[in-house]
Parts: C-alpha cells; sequence; structure tokens
C-alpha cells in the first residue's frame, strides 16, 4: 500500500494561519451538531457539555477496559494529488498509556477503503497518529498530510481510545488544502494551553443503591427446565414432507440426516411454515424449542427458526428466534419461549424458517433441519397484576400476582423478590412461601411501594433456597386521571403512534397516527373505487372507521398515513417494474377508497412516510410532489377541511421541494428528526428551526408536526432512562419552538428482535412500563394545557430551564443535560414550591430567602408556585445582551449592551463576568455593579475577534455574581462570519449563448477589504483566470468568469467552485453543480398567444386540455 507522510507537531494559540490555507473540509470538527459515530459500539459516540475548547460542547471518548473504542466522523472529498493540514485540539484525563489517544483516517475510492493514513515519521504500517495520553489540557496538534492512496477519493477520520481507563475529549478538527511539504510557521511551536478548572455544573452526584448481588441475573447459573409433557411439533422429524402450500423453499433429503429416514433441507429465502403444532398452544405456560441442524456457509445470524401464528404481521411472531449460522455439524440448537403474546392463546403455531441470501462471493449456504422438538416446561412463571400491562392507579390495588404453574408434585416453591425505581435505585426485597394447589399451581402477592416506576426481580427458589430460575417485570403506579382524560382534544400536541386505547388516558395521549399500505390492497375487477383488504382473512373485514371510533372513546385523534406502492399500481402489460405508479388517477382511487371511510374522524392526513431518496423513494425528486398533488386533491376533494401535512423527507431534501412547488400541497409540514443523541447534543432546535426556514422561504405557513421521533434501547445503544429524560426534554424543545405536535415513536416493542425498531416503544412487548412510559404520563399532566411562555437561558453551563404559563400560573421545566449534580439557584418569590419529579413523585421544598436551591440531573423536574410576576413577564431576564446574537467579522470588534437585573427580593452588591471562548477577548471582562431590589443597570463592553478565528458560532458565556455564589448566567451567541462571503453562484449566457460563470461577493466586515477571486474547474480555462475586487463595508459586486475552453457538453454536469481570498488570508467559496442549458432565444418580445410565431429553431406544439 502507498504509504502517505505527515508530519507531527503540537502548538497552542490562534495565531493568523498561512493565506495558502484552503477552506475546511470537514464538517462537524466542532461536535455542536452531533457527536461522531460509533461502529458496533454506540455507547462510544457522545459529546461532552461540560468540556469543550470552543463552542459549547466537545467529543468524548471514555476508555473501556476490554478494548480499544473509537468513533469516526464525516468524510470528506480529498484530492491524491494534493496535501492538507490537519488541525485538532485534544485533551486527556488519566488516559493509561502515554500514547493510548490518537487520531486515525481510513481512505476511500468510489466503493471501498484503500487503507489507512499512515504515520509517515513512526514508520509505515503503524495505523496512528497524532497520539497522546496520560493527562494533559488543551493541547493543539497539526500534520501535513501527503501520499495518499492514488485511488483515494474521500477520507473519514477516526478518534480512537485505547482499552484500560481515562477520558480524552476532542474539537475543533479542521482539514485544509495546503501546498507545501512542512507546516505553516505559524503552526509549529509546541505549547499548551493552561489547565482549566473544573466545570461550571460539575458536582457530585449521589451514590446510587445498587441490587444486592444474588438479584444479579447476569451473574446466576439455574439448573435445566423439566419436560411437563410431549413435544407438541407434528412430523417434528420431517419423516414426511410440509403440505405444498406451505413453504416453497424447501424439500426432503434422504442422503443427509440426523436419525431416521430424512432430514429437511431449506432453500434461501424468506422461507415459511414447515411444521405445526398438534393442538393449541397456552400462552400461560413456557416451551423449550429444539433442532439440529447442520448448516454450510449461512451467513451470520442467517437462519432464523421461530413460532408463527399465521398472522400477516412479523410483531405476533415469537418473541424469541432460534439462530444458527457459519458452517457446522450436526449440532442441537435450543432456546425457551416465554411470555407468547396472549392475544393469540389457544390457536396452533406453525414453526417458520427463513435463510438469508450469501453475500457478494460467497458460496451458497445449505442447511438441513432434523428432530425439531416444541416441549412444555415445568414451573413457567407468570407476573401480572388486573390492568393491563401492570399500569395500576393509585386509590386501586397496588401489587402484582406472581404465579408459577406445573410445579412438580411434593415439591416446595418460595419467591424472593427486590424492586427498583425509575433510576434503577434499589427501594426494599422481600419473600414468601409458594403452595401449590392440586393442579400444581401456587401463587403470591408483590406489592408496589407507592406513586411511580418500579422495576421487579424475582427469584423461584426450591425447598432447599436453590434458585431455579429468575424474572424481571415492571409496572406502574399512576395518580388517578381526571374525569374527563378520555376527552378529545385536538389541540394536544402529544401523541404517540400504537398506543393502547385502554391506557391513553392515563398516559395523556391525545394522537395516535395510522398507517395504510398499498400493498394490502388489490383492485376489484370493474369497480373502479372498490378495493379488496388481502388482511381480511386475519382480521375481519375492512371497517378503519370502527377502529377510529375506538379511539375516539378513549379521547385519542387519528391521523392518517399513506405508504406502500402495491404491485399492481407500478407494474405494467409487459410485467416491468416502475419505481412509482404507472397510472396515478389509479393511485388516487385507492387513495380516495380508504379515506372516503373516515372523513369525519380523521381531520388530518399525512401524504406518504419517508418518501427519502434514495432508501425511502425509488423516484425522483419530481415524483414526489406529483404524489402530494395528487393525495392533496384527493383528500381535499372528499374533505376540504381536512389538514394534509408532509413531505416527511430530511432536511437537505426539503429545499428540493419548494424548488419544485412541493409547498402548495401541503398545509402543515411534517418531518421525522430522529436524533443520534440526546436533542441537546444533535441540535435538536436548531434542526427545527432550519426546517420551518426552508419553508418559510417558499411563503409556506411553518406549522411543523413531528409525525415520528425517538430513542431505542437495544442492548448497546441507549439506555431506557436516557429515552425516558429525551422523550420529555425532545417536547419541551419543540413545545418552545411552537412544534403543532410531536408523535413518539412508538407505544410498543415489537416482538421480533430482528426488527429494526423492536426496541422503540415506551413499553415492552408484553405492554409492561419503561420508564418512558411514566416520565410521559408525568410530562402530559403538567404540561397539557399549558402554553410556553419563554426560555430561562441565565442558568449554568448545560442547564435548561422553560417556563410554561398554565391557568395563569408559572410551570418551570428544569435539567441539566449534561450529568447530574447541578447546582442552580432560582429566585421564586415565596416561601415554598412544589417540585414533581419524572417519576412523578412530589416533594414541597422551602425556599431561601424567596431563592429555589436545586441539584438538577438529565431527568427534568416539574415546578409549581413561583410567583407569578417573576416569570410570566415580558422582562423577566435577570441578563439581556443587544444585539443577540452578535453577528461579527474574523478580525472585528463589535459594541455589546448587557442589561442585568435584580432578581433578588434584597439589594445586591456584585459583578458581572464575561468569559469569552475560542480565543475571542472582551473588554471589560469584569464589570462591578449595586442594584436595589429589581433594579437594573447596563453595562457596555466591546467583543475583539482574531482574524484567524474560524467562522462560527461562539459562546459568551455571562455571570451575574455576588457573595461568592452565582445568582444568575446567561449565553451570548457570537456569530463570527468570513470577512467575505460568495453566494448566488449560476450559469450566464451572453447573446452569442457564450457561457459563463458568476457569483455574488460581498464584504462582510466593518472594514475595506481587498480579495482575490478565482473559479475551479476540472480543466476549465477562463477570462479572466482570477480577478481582484475591492469592496467597502457591506458592498457587494458580482464576479464574472467567462469560459474559453473546453466546448461545454450540455448533456454534462460540471462541478464549479469560486473561492475569494483576502489580503489577511480569510477565505469564502461557494460550489454548486451547474448544467449548462442554453435557453432557445426569441425574435421579438414574447406573447402569451397560443403562437410560436416569435420563437427561433422552436417546434410547432398543440397543447391540448
Amino acid at each position: 500500500m502507498h504509504a502517505p507522510a505527515l508530519l507531527l507537531i503540537a502548538s497552542l494559540g490562534l495565531p493568523s494561519l498561512a493565506a495558502d490555507l484552503g477552506p475546511n473540509l470537514l464538517t462537524n470538527g466542532d461536535f455542536e451538531s452531533a457527536p461522531w459515530r460509533g461502529e458496533g459500539d454506540e455507547r462510544a459516540a457522545q459529546v461532552d457539555m461540560l468540556v469543550s475548547h470552543g463552542g459549547k460542547q466537545s467529543g468524548r471518548l471514555d476508555a473501556r477496559p476490554d478494548a480499544e473504542r473509537y468513533v469516526y466522523g464525516p468524510a470528506f472529498d480529498v484530492d491524491p494529488a494534493k496535501r492538507y493540514v490537519l488541525v485538532a485540539w485534544l485533551k486527556c484525563q488519566g488516559v493509561s498509556a502515554p500514547d493510548g489517544v490518537h487520531l486515525r483516517f481510513l481512505q476511500w475510492d468510489d466503493k471501498k477503503p484503500v487503507g489507512w493514513i499512515w504515520n509517515w515519521e513512526i514508520g509505515q504500517g503503524v495505523e496512528k497518529f497524532l497520539r497522546t495520553g496520560g493527562t494533559h489540557p488543551w493541547k493543539r496538534f497539526a500534520v501535513v498530510l501527503r501520499k495518499l492512496d492514488p485511488n483515494a477519493k474521500r477520507v473519514a477520520p477516526f478518534f480512537a481510545i485505547a482499552k484500560g481507563a481515562g477520558t480524552a475529549w476532542l474539537d475543533d478538527v479542521t482539514v485544509r488544502e495546503w501546498n507545501a511539504d512542512t507546516l505553516p510557521p505559524e503552526l509549529v511551536k509546541s505549547i499548551e494551553e493552561p489547565a482549566e478548572g473544573p466545570p461550571m455544573a460539575a458536582q457530585p452526584a449521589d451514590v446510587q443503591k445498587a441490587l444486592p448481588p444474588e438479584f444479579d441475573l447476569s451473574r446466576q447459573t439455574f439448573p435445566p427446565r423439566q419436560p411437563a409433557g410431549a413435544s407438541l411439533l407434528a412430523n417434528g422429524d420431517f419423516e414426511q414432507a410440509p403440505p405444498a402450500d406451505w413453504a416453497k423453499t424447501v424439500q426432503l433429503d434422504n442422503t443427509v440426516k440426523h436419525a431416521g429416514g430424512s432430514s429437511l433441507l431449506l432453500g434461501v429465502g424468506p422461507g415459511g411454515a414447515i411444521a405445526t403444532t398438534q393442538h393449541e398452544v397456552n400462552a400461560a405456560a413456557d416451551y423449550r424449542l429444539s433442532a439440529w441442524i447442520k448448516t454450510e456457509n449461512v451467513p451470520r445470524n442467517g437462519l432464523k427458526l421461530r413460532l408463527w401464528p399465521g398472522w400477516w404481521n412479523e410483531s405476533t411472531m415469537s418473541e424469541t428466534l432460534l439462530v444458527a449460522d457459519g458452517t457446522q455439524d450436526w449440532t442441537r440448537y435450543e432456546i425457551v419461549l416465554k411470555n407468547l403474546p396472549a392475544s393469540l392463546d389457544a390457536k396452533r403455531r406453525w414453526l417458520y424458517y427463513s435463510l438469508d441470501s450469501p453475500g457478494e462471493g460467497q458460496a451458497a449456504p445449505k442447511v438441513w433441519l432434523d428432530d425439531a422438538e416444541l416441549v412444555p416446561l415445568t414451573d413457567s412463571v407468570r407476573i401480572v397484576s388486573p390492568k393491563l400491562g401492570n399500569f395500576l392507579t393509585e386509590g386501586a390495588a397496588g401489587a402484582l400476582t406472581y404465579t408459577v404453574r406445573d410445579v412438580p408434585k411434593e415439591q416446595g416453591r418460595r419467591l424472593k423478590w427486590a424492586v427498583t425505581d425509575f433510576w434503577g435505585q434499589f427501594v426494599k426485597q422481600g419473600e414468601t412461601g409458594l403452595a401449590a394447589d392440586g393442579q400444581g399451581t401456587a401463587a403470591a402477592t408483590v406489592p408496589l411501594p407507592g406513586r411511580g416506576y418500579f422495576g421487579f426481580t424475582c427469584l423461584l427458589l426450591d425447598g432447599n433456597g436453590q434458585a431455579l430460575q429468575g424474572e424481571t417485570v415492571s409496572a406502574a403506579q399512576l395518580p388517578k386521571p381526571p374525569a374527563d382524560a378520555a376527552h378529545r382534544d385536538p389541540q394536544s400536541a402529544f401523541a404517540c403512534w400504537g398506543v393502547s386505547a385502554e391506557l391513553a388516558p392515563a398516559l395523556g395521549v391525545k394522537w395516535t397516527r395510522w398507517i395504510e399500505r398499498g400493498n394490502d390492497f388489490t383492485p376489484v375487477p370493474g369497480q373502479a373505487d372498490q378495493f379488496d383488504w388481502r388482511l381480511k382473512e386475519y382480521a375481519g373485514e375492512y371497517k378503519p372507521a370502527d377502529r377510529r371510533r375506538e379511539e375516539q372513546q378513549a379521547g385519542l385523534t387519528t391521523y392518517l398515513c399513506f405508504h406502500q406502492f402495491a404491485d399492481w399500481m407500478l407494474t405494467g402489460p409487459d410485467g416491468k417494474r416502475a419505481a412509482v405508479p404507472l397510472d396515478w388517477n389509479r393511485f388516487a382511487d385507492w387513495v380516495a377508497f380508504v379515506y372516503r371511510q373516515v372523513t369525519d374522524l380523521v381531520p388530518v392526513v399525512e401524504v406518504w412516510n419517508e418518501p427519502v431518496i434514495p432508501w425511502g423513494w425509488q423516484g425522483t425528486p419530481e415524483d414526489i410532489v406529483t404524489l402530494h398533488r395528487t393525495v392533496y386533491q384527493t383528500v381535499k376533494k372528499l374533505n376540504p377541511n381536512a389538514i394534509v401535512i408532509g413531505p416527511c423527507d430530511s432536511l437537505e431534501h426539503l429545499d428540493t421541494f419548494g424548488k419544485l412547488g412541493g409547498f402548495q400541497w401541503v398545509d402543515a409540514l411534517s418531518t421525522h428528526p430522529y436524533r443520534a443523541n440526546s436533542p441537546e447534543a444533535t441540535d435538536f432546535v436548531g434542526e427545527l428551526r432550519r426546517t420551518k426556514e426552508i419553508a418559510a422561504k417558499y411563503g409556506k405557513p411553518t406549522d411543523l408536526w413531528i409525525t415520528e421521533m425517538g430513542w431505542t434501547t437495544a442492548p448497546g445503544r441507549f439506555t431506557e432512562l436516557e429515552q425516558a429524560n429525551w422523550i420529555v426534554r425532545a417536547y419541551v424543545l419543540a413545545l418552545s419552538e411552537g412544534v403543532r405536535n410531536l408523535n413518539v415513536h412508538i407505544f410498543g416493542d415489537w416482538n421480533n428482535p430482528s426488527a429494526s425498531e423492536k426496541y422503540f416503544g415506551i413499553v415492552r412487548t408484553d405492554r409492561t412500563p419503561k420508564p418512558a412510559a411514566v416520565a410521559y404520563a408525568t410530562m402530559t399532566r403538567n404540561l397539557e394545557g399549558a402554553k410556553h411562555a419563554s426560555a430561562i437561558d441565565w442558568l449554568g453551563r448545560a442547564s435548561y430551564g422553560h417556563v410554561f404559563e398554565r391557568d395563569g400560573k408559572p410551570l418551570l421545566v428544569l435539567w441539566n443535560a449534561a450529568g447530574e449534580g447541578a447546582r442552580e439557584e432560582l429566585p421564586v418569590g415565596v416561601n415554598e414550591v412544589q417540585v414533581e419529579r419524572l417519576d412523578g413523585t412530589t416533594e414541597t421544598v422551602t425556599t431561601r430567602d424567596g431563592n429555589l436551591e436545586l441539584t438538577l440531573g438529565q431527568s427534568p423536574v416539574f415546578v409549581t408556585g413561583a410567583a407569578a410576576e417573576l416569570y410570566l413577564k415580558p422582562d423577566l431576564k435577570t441578563i439581556t445582551v443587544q444585539p443577540d446574537p452578535l453577528k461579527v467579522a474574523a478580525g472585528d470588534e463589535v459594541q455589546v449592551r448587557l442589561t442585568v437585573s435584580n432578581p433578588l427580593a434584597s439589594q445586591l452588591a456584585g459583578e458581572v463576568r464575561i468569559s469569552p471562548a475560542g480565543g475571542l477577548s472582551v473588554e471589560p471582562a469584569t464589570k462591578r455593579l449595586a442594584l436595589r431590589s429589581k433594579g437594573k443597570a447596563d453595562i457596555e463592553a466591546r467583543v475583539s475577534v482574531p482574524a484567524a478565528a474560524a467562522a462560527r458560532t461562539y459562546p459568551l458565556f455571562v455571570e451575574l455574581l455576588a457573595d461568592g455564589r452565582t445568582v444568575a448566567r446567561s449565553t451570548v451567541r457570537a456569530e463570527v462570519l468570513e470577512p467575505v462571503s460568495l453566494a448566488e453562484l449560476r450559469p450566464v449566457f451572453d447573446a452569442k449563448l457564450s457561457p459563463a460563470v458568476e457569483a455574488t461577493i460581498t464584504n462582510q466586515s466593518q472594514r475595506t477589504v481587498k480579495a482575490a477571486v478565482r473559479l475551479a474547474a476540472a480543466g476549465w480555462q477562463t477570462d479572466p483566470s482570477s480577478l481582484t475586487v475591492e469592496l467597502k463595508p457591506g458592498a457587494s459586486k458580482k464576479a464574472r468568469f467567462n469560459v474559453t475552453s473546453p466546448t461545454l457538453d450540455s448533456g454534462r454536469v460540471y462541478e464549479v467552485k469560486i473561492q475569494a481570498e483576502t489580503a489577511d488570508g480569510s477565505r469564502a467559496e461557494t460550489a454548486t453543480n451547474l448544467n449548462f442549458l442554453p435557453c432557445i432565444r426569441t425574435k421579438a418580445k414574447t406573447k402569451v398567444d397560443g403562437s410560436l410565431d416569435e420563437w427561433t429553431g422552436a417546434a410547432k406544439a398543440v397543447v391540448g386540455g
């Protein structure tokens, strides 16, 4: 492999960078929009809001003791013939090895990796550079990157920490084009920044009370379960072939077998049913599914066996799969199936298989199956309550019933249990005897400790105290819902897709989503407006209105979303399949058929679920607009008052939708802003604002519906507590931005663990709660009917506060997004307030001189009882800044005015402290003041920005201090601009149709600037080759380049860049893909009269109506 050369140094400061350094190629190197991504270790991907070099957050890696941990950042384009300068800031704390932290870069061609970028100075074969470790403050590293692989097209950065201990932080990573083999002189000096003090919000959190060790089921070893009867499978020995109308891809093989005369050879594909039970399965019993399997070349987890009821939806399959892969001789596989869906009790089951196709270049897999059994087991445990999902309410029976059936005769049993709360802390434990009746069934009562969410770990013991098996279950005890909980409120913002009608009132859910799929319908021959529902064999006649009425009785309003084209919509007479309907009118017939049945029950229609190119939509952007026009016109014809929402596309495609006229076919926006981490760490609010800004550009109202959003609790992804915290915080932030509706995806986990969305539910497959369900109920109980009043933006770093008005009184929602133990003090003007935690428990907190002292963590708290005059008036902010945000070009200064109010009931004598980040400076940095109660004072300060400062947003932290404590804080945004900007890059033609490119260059600074402007496009020559412009502050000018060669091909798309460079080294760039298509010119002024006589060279056309 061709190893590139690197020169490694460390230095400090923000000196003026060399003028020949190009623009930054790496996006999100400052970690302001999201963490970098983990691969196989999703927990590696995180940001730190309490530690950063510049901006509000940095990338963070915590070492793990067993393996290296790494994340990777966005890829960027490279030219192997060019050289680049990488600059990165790193900080380490307690890293085991002195070189245990490093960056590495992976090179890619068009399709595949072509090797790591290696460190030439260390030696070929070393995959690490920018190496550091131990403990040190922020240090800047820089390298020159040269001699890339000749085939490299893109490069992706990897940030890694070796196995062991310690933490590393990464921030402000840039990659810029460079014209030399050595670093610029200003990047050579090796120094470090001074060590920092502790983060503003860092305080020790309470020590968690752990479960007693005996209840740690991961460390328990249980004896094998004993059978309670014979196998239920008919023909599990596969001595006879399955019926012909079952799986089509199987056959008997009498040459390869485990026992008997034959086995079943399984073919590649989705498979199907291969055996059935002789009689009904009992959902109250446990079963052991086992089989002897021989495999050859099976992809990883490629063979799956499970019980299937014949129902169309895979969510009703047995929860656990028996999985095999690789090449193995006859091997016995087994799995215990527990908690089969109660809705499918007393039904026969099929044994269902699927076998994945081989990967590219891999041999075809083969699988033989023999001697499969489904055996009922003794000691089947169920832990239930009288209420669905163990959702209990105060005032009713607050206990679970532990039942064990098929207890072997004359064998004693005991039960031990332990309880944890919403945060996983140990609460209590208990023990009781179990006496079996004549049918071998025993039961005991397990009480709930009170209001909130609780996790139970239960151990079944024999008469000698040996643990036979362990079970976990969750339950919730909620406040009794109000009398109007089942009343519909279409103005509510609280939605949850698939919510149970029985549980919706207790959880406060007011909206649900209904997706109708085209491939579940077939046309009725000879009846254009009628369609058959393919699922009626399993679910009865198609009567969607009945389900919607049931939802309304539970206080739910439903919105409809269309999805999935049917084959009959896409397939032509020649058998070829199109990406979109061949006849949009026929598609409209199906839309009308569905919506006609519910027009008076469904007020909102979402056009389509995720038509995102390329993975969610195979057609063109124009087809997406046609889709929206078709659905909009069809729905409005049936119900003019219906609200049609869309396009449910990614942010990057939304502008294209607008340019093509798509917004005229929606009444409001819909979006799915899933996050890779917490809402705050991934700029959730910024994305909402950008979405509405794009729509506003095309004159569209900015009502925004978030029709899907959630976090998975799949192993290795996000914890159940993070899911609960983040859902509530997302709602608060969304409501603060005026979001009309937010639909949590999804209500319940799916039974099929191979499904990508199995763990998104706020309840489990058996409908028992996760912490998120209780958090949702606490949130709706507080926020339903409340109106967002303002943000409390003066709290400590990473602390968030929002004020809502409910019944004329303030409701405060507070949390810290970075960790636990953030001490905050808020004026409330009363002697005591009520604080409700996310699990629904409440306490009365006494204030000190009208000030509330709280320790915030990642779970929001709801505070009621504060004085309305402090929080429901427009001038409630203690520190305000004008202008905010500050907008200033690199190399300039800007004047700022701070207005400071005394929120205390007594006189305040203290100081204001301003702390800029990222190399910015402020004068004065501190200012003494004395204020009477409710008094105000203005402070003038000047913020200076270095000429070399990168164009991005920098925070200025403002604190009001008195008597050594912080009274209030605020964060001011300083938006640093490039001195010049480039925009409106477009192709132009002169009178002879000669092509040219022009762009507008604008001076964004407060000084006159000279800038050299040049155009870059592969193989082009232009006149002029470059030009120099001089611009006064705020002035703009067109920069035009005539293309002299080559002759441009109208069928080709060209990548074109225009760059501007000022005398002090600042750069701006704009780039786009251009297609030069000259317009046919007319001989005279065009008349719209149906005649083309004035057009030169135009063919005659007849436009029919």
